[in-house]
């Protein structure tokens, strides 16, 4: 316990040693530059997107209703809680939706800051400035840190898993840092359920390092360590402790929510679908795909650090370098778990509603990557550092230096016409929230400070959660307050049926009909639950348009009175 409070200790302190300015000076460096990249690509939540089902969660938590650990997104509950926190305290609002994500982000980045000065030796300030530049700027992460979405917690968690994987290594007597390993890496379950991701990922590669320790010669730590075996039967023990008191703590949560201790697992089902997993590999390992379609699918690249992340750890093997081989065999099962993993999930819609919905989900998309961040930082950058010593030794060491330097600096600059895609299709999600805001703007403007009633077209006539999901969103960007409310035509939607409507019979004093359904497939049937919705007794009074750079994205306004009046 003494020796887990003096690190606790350390890392409050941050650096207590000769190049503590150094190395804040360089962490800082990094953030600023992280975030100003991470500014640049900002779009805020997405109202037509799973932002705007985390916001609606987070408020349903705020309001003393549990229905959200029900969701097929929320079986993390902590993310949730998050959001919820900074929504409790701050108020309803994009901004302070985002806020959770942008503070995970920069621990992320801290941690893997830590991480990098652990590995890094006497370089520790350099390999760790490095390696939280890379995580820190990956394009499948700096798009999402102004998003409502569980991603970038994800990544902090999986970065505090290596942090304490690193610290179990440096305390080989402690028994503590292998049980706090194993509950940092399960806890990604209560965020999302690809926590399940990484703790077989992370089972899988101790076990694996452990039998090459035991039977490859030479495959230790380090070269200066080689007496020293990164996994022992005890560390493994623990670990399996940690993660066990996690899953079992799980299961005991939907045991009372739901009387279903394996509530996750029952409504998981692994449909393998292979039509496009060659498509899904070449575009995960092509370090300049920035077509318009594969950014709206998520499916941009995810850089060129992240391939030369896949060659350091194929150098770390070769290395028989212990703690890099183990970060490599966790991001190697993950993306074979990526690629050729289930890509369908049945989850149950809603409480008592009897009906199932089947949520499937893209092989590969990008920002799922999040999970392995850390992972992949840390190879790229002990990648970068052995070219750095071959460079040194073709010739001076300083000449070395400015050629790795300048080689850094073309990869980094590679990137830039990803980054300049992924700016185009995050204004355009900028665009839309705004639409949302004029909306409401339009409805203040015709009805002055008087309570609002907005009727959203749900564009089918079945149960579809996501109709409803894009429409709560005009709650969150909008000061939201009592005096608006808002019900969904067509459909009893979750998360709660006093948000439907189903027939315009005496409809308040200021209300409004917005249709989002007037372009595609449903503009046939939804014109048809529009005119049945309003029968005899009302009319819609057409408004106006308000449309974004996305053709797809066109809403049409009405303002509805009942006949007679």
């Amino acid at each position: 316990m003494t020796e887990l409070l003096a690190e606790m200790d350390s890392m409050v302190v941050f650096f207590r040693n000769e190049s503590r300015s150094e190395a804040i000076v360089l962490f800082a460096l990094v953030l600023i530059i992280g975030i100003a990249l991470s500014v640049y690509l900002y779009s805020g939540p997405n109202p037509s997107y799973d932002d705007v089902t985390y916001a609606a969660l987070a408020r349903e938590v705020i309001m003393g209703k549990a229905s959200f650990a029900l969701s097929k997104f929320a079986f993390g509950l902590l993310g949730i809680f998050q959001i919820s926190a900074f929504f409790y305290v701050f108020g309803y609002g994009g901004l302070q939706g985002v806020a959770g994500s942008f503070v995970d982000y920069v621990m992320m980045v801290f941690l893997i800051f830590l991480c990098g000065k652990e590995l890094g030796g006497k370089r520790g300030n350099w390999f760790g400035a490095t390696a939280a530049y890379i995580g820190a700027t990956f394009p499948f992460i700096s798009p999402y840190v102004f998003r409502i979405l569980l991603d970038i917690p994800l990544g902090m968690m999986a970065a505090l898993s290596v942090y304490l994987f690193l610290k179990m290594l440096k305390n080989t007597h402690n028994r503590v840092f292998p049980v706090l390993f194993g509950l940092a890496t399960a806890s990604l379950i209560y965020i999302k359920t690809e926590g399940y991701l990484l703790i077989l990922a992370s089972f899988l590669s101790l076990v694996m390092v452990y039998f090459l320790e035991k039977h490859v010669r030479r495959f230790r730590i380090g070269n200066k360590t080689r007496t020293k075996n990164v996994v022992t039967p005890e560390r493994l023990l623990f670990f399996a402790i940690g993660v066990a008191a996690i899953i079992i703590s799980e299961s005991v949560v939907y045991y009372f929510l739901e009387q279903s201790p394996l509530f996750v697992f029952k409504n998981y089902i692994n449909i393998p679908n292979y039509y496009s997993v060659w498509h899904d590999i070449v575009v995960m390992f092509s370090p300049y795909t920035v077509s318009k379609a594969a950014l709206m699918n998520e499916q941009s690249s995810p850089g060129i650090f992240f391939d030369l992340a896949i060659v350091g750890g194929v150098v770390a093997v070769l290395r028989r370098n212990s703690k890099m081989v183990y970060l490599f065999i966790v991001v190697a099962i993950s993306i074979l778990y990526f690629i050729f993993g289930p890509n369908s999930v049945a989850f149950l819609l809603s409480p008592g509603s009897g009906a199932d919905s089947s949520y499937n989900t893209i092989l590969f998309v990008f920002r799922y990557l999040a999970i392995i961040a850390p992972f992949l930082s840390l190879l790229c950058a002990y990648l970068l550092f052995e070219i750095l010593d071959a460079m040194k030794g073709l010739t001076t060491p300083r000449a070395g230096r400015y050629m790795t330097l300048v080689i850094f600096l073309i990869l980094a600059t590679a990137q830039v016409p990803i980054y300049l895609g992924l700016h185009i299709l995050n204004s355009v999600i900028y665009e839309e929230g705004l639409s949302y805001q004029k909306v409401v703007a339009l409805a203040v403007g015709l009805s002055g400070n008087g309570p609002i009633t907005f009727y959203i077209s749900s564009g089918t006539g079945v149960t579809n959660n996501e109709d409803f999901t894009m429409f709560s969103a005009l709650q969150f960007y909008s000061k939201y307050n009592d005096t608006y409310r808002f019900k969904v035509i067509g459909a009893l939607v979750w998360p709660s049926t006093d948000n439907f409507s189903s027939i315009c019979k005496s409809p308040p004093k200021n209300s409004f009909l917005v249709n989002n359904y007037i372009l595609g497939l449903a503009q046939t049937q939804n014109r048809a639950i529009i005119t049945k919705w309003l029968g005899s007794n009302c009319t819609a009074t057409y408004l106006g348009n308000f449309t974004v750079a996305s053709v797809y994205d066109i809403m049409q306004v009405y303002r509805i009175s009942q006949n007679g009046t």
